[in-house]
């Protein structure tokens, strides 16, 4: 196979190709005004040569899609391509290689500080199509280039944040916040921030870190919810993180709760919860000892501190009468008495005496 290479004369070598094979092809030589139609001829002919010998408009742009390195930099480094010149279609050679996927063009194409606000065929900049093809690394690669902007958007106003929020995507929200993303900007239709749909999504670590960077939480959507609101709603665990006052309020304000359980065959509990006074208070009645022991524990810190085991004598009938009867329900037995039925959701040696 023939090969071409760039230490011969540009003009001399391109005008003879083209005299050569329009004479041995009976070609018009007019049909060659583009050199990238005559490479591609060539090499149908088995001739191989090199792209940048032949670099033009459409071989910069047949790079960027292709994800050919050499030819975008021999285009952008020695032939000074305008590295904003648009295709056919209005896009940029960025614009291009985003749409095809290809990582390290976009890396290179950065470097030669291209518009990042340049509007593509579809009127998204480089880094609002990024975030539509989902590819991380030409993301971060976008957020990451010198003169780049975050906050950029779609016709509805959609920036990449509430994108990055929505999907869950931290490491492109922390490079989007870093660079100088607006935590509070809204979309155009519903008014959301990108809490608001990091909340709706169940984007908890999100979230967090949204309100850690200046999220505002009394910020209403078009339903005329806050992201205070919406937290309230999705549950506890997501209120905490971003509104942990309200979480306690809200905890406060949880009436008391009692269960009882069997603990051994002769032995029952009744486990009550007080979110007011932040604490579990136990009370383990054994008919075996004929004794209650009690055991209460800080919600808050997590310790326990059991008290002294009381006989029954010192307790209301009432009291000891309410546990056997919860004795039987639950499947227990009184000493010298067979089992009344199953145990079922026996926790059998959880609670120690």
């Amino acid at each position: 196979m023939a090969v071409i290479t760039r230490s011969l004369s540009v003009t001399n070598v391109f005008n003879g190709l083209i005299k050569l094979f329009c004479a041995k092809f009976d070609v018009h030589e007019k049909a060659w005004d583009n050199s990238y139609e005559l490479s591609m001829f060539l090499k149908r002919l088995g001739v191989l040569v090199p792209m940048p010998f032949f670099s033009s408009r459409r071989s910069f742009f047949e790079a960027a899609m292709t994800g050919d390195v050499a030819e975008l930099q021999h285009c952008l480094g020695e032939k000074n391509f305008d590295v904003d010149m648009k295709d056919d279609k209005g896009d940029t050679a960025l614009h291009t290689a985003v749409n095809f996927r290809q990582v390290d063009a976009v890396k290179l194409i950065v470097r030669y500080h291209p518009d990042f606000d340049a509007a593509g065929k579809d009127g998204l900049s480089p880094l609002m199509l990024a975030m539509e093809k989902g590819n991380r690394q030409i993301i971060l690669a976008i957020i990451r280039a010198e003169g780049s902007t975050p906050n950029t958007h779609d016709e509805k106003y959609v920036y990449p944040l509430h994108k990055a929020a929505a999907e869950g995507e931290m490491d492109v929200v922390r490079a989007l916040v870093e660079k100088g993303a607006d935590v509070n900007v809204r979309t155009r239709d519903t008014e959301d921030t990108p809490l608001h749909l990091a909340i709706a999504n169940g984007r908890r670590g999100v979230a967090e870190y949204l309100v850690s960077r200046g999220a505002r939480i009394d910020i209403a959507g078009k339903d005329g919810k806050t992201a205070a609101q919406l937290a309230k709603d999705t549950g506890p665990s997501m209120l905490k993180v971003v509104d942990p006052q309200s979480a306690a309020n809200e905890n406060m304000r949880q009436p008391p709760m009692e269960v009882w359980e069997l603990a051994a065959p002769t032995v029952v509990a009744k486990i009550s919860t007080l979110p007011a006074l932040q604490r579990k208070i136990t009370e383990i009645f054994n008919f075996e000892t004929r004794e209650r022991q009690t055991v209460t524990r800080n919600l808050k810190t997590g310790t326990e501190s059991p008290s002294e085991t009381a006989p029954f004598t010192s307790l209301s009938d009432d009291a000891v009468a309410i546990a056997r009867a919860q004795l039987k329900t639950l499947g227990g037995k009184l000493p010298g008495e067979k089992p009344e039925g199953p145990v079922g959701n026996s926790v059998v040696g959880k609670f120690k005496i």
